[in-house]
C-alpha cells in the first residue's frame, strides 16, 4: 500500500515539475527570463488559483466583459443585463487561417 502512495506523490511532483518547465519554456520564448527556481512555486500557485476559480460558474451566471455586464442563459446565450437582446456572435473569418 505504501508503494502506491509513494508512486502517487511522485506522479504529482513530476506533473508539477513538467508544468513548471512548460511555463518556463513559454515565458522564455516570449523574452521573459526569470530565475528557473521561480517557476515551480509559480506553477503551483497558478494551478491552485485555477482550481479555486473553476467551480465559480456553478454559483454565478453573470460575466463582466469589456465594460458590459452579461448574463449567461439557457443554451449558453449571452444577454446584456438591462436589456433583453441576445449578443450576436462575431462573423466568421472569410479567409482561411495561414498554415
Amino acid at each position: 500500500m505504501a508503494g502506491r502512495a509513494t508512486g502517487g506523490v511522485g506522479l504529482l511532483l513530476g506533473t508539477i515539475a513538467l508544468r513548471a518547465g512548460l511555463d518556463a519554456w513559454a515565458e522564455r520564448a516570449t523574452g521573459v527570463a526569470r530565475p528557473l527556481w521561480h517557476y515551480l512555486p509559480l506553477a503551483l500557485l497558478k494551478d491552485l488559483l485555477l482550481a479555486a476559480a473553476w467551480p465559480l460558474p456553478f454559483f454565478s451566471s453573470t460575466v463582466s466583459w469589456r465594460a458590459n455586464r452579461l448574463r449567461i442563459t439557457r443554451r449558453s446565450r449571452l444577454v446584456q443585463l438591462g436589456g433583453s437582446a441576445p449578443v450576436e456572435p462575431a462573423p466568421a473569418a472569410e479567409q482561411p487561417l495561414p498554415a
